[in-house]
């Protein structure tokens, strides 16, 4: 009788993936989280820090200290778990009573170049930009990754 175990995946390879995820939504809950308590107190350039920038540095270092083997599957998780606390925020913001004088507080126009902040955060093109802005980037530091460890294996030592 030939028993065969049923594949598995590596105990350590699903710890570390946990591991990554669950401080990818303890990180996102406080950025997020950080945006919604201050929310229409912060100049545009603090909270475009707080929502755009620091979730994907924080989700780079993620990724340089856990770096999974399904790499790209688990870029999209993290990316996606970015895009739900993106969502989260986007909808508490809209539903502050100061959101409107906040756009127009915040809308800058010099000649013929105008800046303002979008009345709907939540809609589908600003989700789909926060969610490729993470991938995009979290991609680039894999391919860095690969092109070092390539580099790296392939020198030879005198």
């Amino acid at each position: 009788m030939d028993y065969k175990m049923p594949l598995r995946y590596n105990r350590k390879e699903e710890t570390k993936m946990l591991k990554k995820i669950l401080l990818s939504l303890v990180g996102t809950g406080v950025f997020y989280g950080t945006a919604c308590l201050l929310n229409i107190k912060l100049s545009i350039v603090f909270l475009a820090i707080l929502i755009y920038i620091l979730p994907m540095v924080f989700n780079i270092i993620m990724e340089l200290l856990y770096p999974a083997k399904k790499k790209y599957q688990n870029d999209c998780i993290v990316a996606g778990i970015t895009v739900i606390g993106y969502l989260v925020f986007g909808v508490t913001m809209m539903n502050q009573s100061g959101f409107s004088d906040y756009i127009v507080k915040n809308s800058v126009s010099a000649g013929d170049m105008y800046f303002s902040i979008s009345s709907n955060l939540i809609h589908f093109p600003q989700l789909l930009f926060v969610f490729i802005l993470n991938f995009g980037v979290l991609y680039l530091v894999q391919l860095f990754m690969e092109g070092k460890k390539k580099h790296v294996k392939g020198s030879k030592f005198k």
